[in-house]
């Protein structure tokens, strides 16, 4: 008996029998290759062969696919309440950080940062926020000392828009486009509302001029002269301003003046006024019953928080205008237009 694990005699005797030619061991060797490649595969399949090789809904047009486009970030610090206005209706109020303390409380500009006015900078603040440029209104010889040199250590570049006349609103629209990165659409605000204005003035160019006198203050005490935005906006709409012999921009005038001026109409701008202001304004012009405006009872206040101000709704009071002195001359008011009281 031979030991454990020894082959029996016969093996012994018979192994050198037989040997396979070479072809076939190296077709057996492919073949067993072949085997464990597939049996590799299928092992590394997913439990669910489909989804794995499902394709991605519009994997063959990715490249034709555009980037999305990027948030523009605020850069703008506008000080100028008009600005802000006229930023908002060319579409560029995302490039707004931060607006004036004597901004309008309204939706667009809800939550921005209030930085100061045309008197004092909120220099604090503009440090924090770090806007590119601030947009001011002041004339070059009223501004304030040291202006200049805090926003030139901020690296902050100063606009200063010069807003007396319509013309000069018209003008600060480009000036705006640029600074916002923005020229085409202030290019297209600025026709439509070039179109506005052309428009009013057609409907009322056969009526006749109406005297008019526009009040700016709460007592009736402070007027519109010539030169204003708000004395071309009235003759746009037909009228004849009753303070242009006066020669002043923005007069001040007394009971027995008003009178003299003797206006067929007055339309008295008070913004976001109290019913309590309104009433004394009221009163005021009851008060001068001799007077052809409070006699025929075309006395209008108008409380829009845009009244005085020279920005974009400059078209929307032309409007306006038009339809209190030309109520029968066929205007019709814009989309938004609030109809005079």
């Amino acid at each position: 008996m031979g030991q454990r694990g020894a082959p029996p005699p016969d093996a012994v005797v018979c192994r050198n029998c037989f040997r396979p030619p070479v072809y076939a061991l190296t077709i057996y060797a492919l073949a067993t290759g072949v085997l464990i490649l597939l049996a590799g595969a299928s092992c590394d399949q997913s439990p669910n062969p489909t989804s794995a090789t499902k394709p991605v809904p519009g994997a063959e047009n990715r490249r034709d696919v555009p980037p999305a486009p990027q948030k523009t970030q605020p850069t703008l610090a506008s000080l100028s309440p008009a600005a802000t206005d006229l930023l908002v209706g060319m579409g560029a109020r995302d490039h707004l950080l931060a607006v004036s303390n004597f901004d309008a409380d309204r939706d667009e500009t809800r939550g921005l940062a209030r930085v100061g006015d045309y008197r004092t900078q909120d220099w604090e603040k503009l440090s924090a926020l770090r806007p590119k440029k601030m947009i001011i209104q002041m004339r070059p010889d009223r501004l304030p000392p040291g202006l200049g040199d805090r926003a030139h250590e901020l690296g902050i570049e100063l606009v200063n828009l010069t807003i007396d006349g319509l013309d000069d609103v018209f003008k600060a629209i480009p000036q705006l486009g640029k600074a916002a990165w923005e020229q085409e659409k202030a290019a297209a605000r600025l026709d439509e509302l070039r179109k506005q204005f052309e428009t009013v003035r057609r409907r009322v160019e056969n009526a006749p001029k109406v005297k008019t006198l526009i009040v700016v203050n709460d007592d009736g005490r402070s007027v519109a002269g010539p030169g204003t935005f708000l004395d071309d906006i009235l003759k746009a709409a037909g009228g004849d301003n009753a303070a242009a012999p006066l020669g002043i921009q923005w007069p001040t005038v007394d009971r027995e003046k008003i009178l003299e001026l003797s206006p067929q109409v007055v339309i008295h701008l008070l913004p976001k006024a109290s019913p309590q202001v309104v009433r004394e304004a009221e009163k005021f012009w009851a008060s001068l019953p001799q007077l052809p405006a409070v006699r025929d009872k075309r006395v209008h206040v108008l409380t829009e928080w845009y009244a005085l101000l020279p920005g974009d709704h400059v078209g929307a009071m032309a409007e306006q205008y038009a339809l209190i002195l030309h109520p029968f001359a066929n205007v019709k008011p814009l989309s938004g237009t609030p109809e005079p009281r």
